[in-house]
């Protein structure tokens, strides 16, 4: 893994902060937990993992999508 600076730095770039509640997700639950143990190692504490993802959220028609 990279130097904590720099993690923290790309973290921040997607607007990942400290005061904000993170919600982590992927296609399956799965590569979030990466992105969960840095952020954890980091000292964020706001952290959710949502364990079905996308996998799970797609398949109901009735929640909505982004597409930016």
């Amino acid at each position: 893994f990279a130097h904590a600076a720099i993690r923290e730095a790309k973290f921040a770039a997607q607007g990942v902060t400290r005061d904000k509640n993170v919600i982590l997700y992927c296609g399956g639950g799965i590569s979030a937990t990466i992105d969960l143990f840095l952020l954890t190692q980091l000292g964020y504490d706001k952290l959710t993992l949502y364990d079905a993802s996308m996998g799970e959220w797609a398949r109901d028609p009735a929640l909505p999508i982004g597409t930016d």
